[in-house]
């Protein structure tokens, strides 16, 4: 070797000789000085900022779901705002027949069964404690248009209790005549002994007293509703 020595490369010392098998150079390491620039993320110009917002499609399509829900919503809401105003009335009338047997035990055994016979066309809320929120009185003969719909009024004329409905599509029956309504009258259930068609308590037999609907009607179902 002559006394020389060489290094790892293969290049002797202090000459300029090129190493025939140079080292591999770290990546990114270039006659630049500095590593290329990392690549975009997103897949291509300006999708970042795209994917930020909404597409005109995607604000209709929100939009119309929106609205289906809202539909669907109001109909729901008006079938619970329709049956609470019938378990309302079903309610107030089971109060008032309790109230009115209450009276009629009373009776009987405090002045005999023919006292009963005073009840005939009285006012069944004069038995309550305490009446109904919407129970606007006792009026003379009013013109039931007149009566805030979903109140109850005594018609003093015709002895008749009248519930005005407030939700009419959702109720079959009752007068003929003026926005629909239930009518109910307090009527004694007797039986005409001597065939005169009158009612004497001493002579034809008395068997209670009831608060009888003057006509038919029915609240319509869900579905009847629904139904075009």
């Amino acid at each position: 070797m002559n006394g020389l020595r060489w290094t790892v490369d293969g290049n002797e010392p202090g000459r300029g000789y090129p190493n025939p098998h140079p080292s591999p150079r770290p990546r990114g390491e270039g006659r630049g000085g500095g590593c290329p620039p990392p690549p975009r993320s997103g897949g291509g110009p300006g999708r970042g900022a795209r994917g930020a917002g909404f597409s005109l499609l995607e604000l209709v399509i929100v939009v119309a779901l929106l609205a289906v829900l809202w539909f669907v919503a109001i109909e729901r809401l008006l079938q619970l705002r329709i049956d609470a105003e019938r378990v309302a009335m079903l309610q107030v009338l089971g109060g008032l027949r309790s109230a009115l047997g209450l009276e009629v035990a009373e009776r009987v055994v405090r002045r005999g069964l023919a006292s009963v016979v005073e009840l005939q066309g009285s006012n069944p809320m004069a038995l309550l404690a305490e009446t109904p929120h919407n129970y606007v009185g006792e009026l003379d003969a009013p013109d039931p248009a007149s009566v805030p719909a979903g109140s109850w009024y005594f018609d003093r004329r015709s002895r008749v209790l009248v519930y005005r409905v407030r939700y009419p599509e959702a109720f079959e029956g009752g007068p003929a005549e003026g926005p629909p309504r239930a009518r109910f009258r307090v009527e004694v259930v007797w039986r005409d002994r001597d065939g005169d068609g009158r009612l004497d308590p001493r002579v034809d037999g008395i068997g209670g007293v009831r608060l009888a609907p003057m006509e038919p009607y029915r609240w319509k179902t869900g579905e009847e509703r629904e139904a075009p």
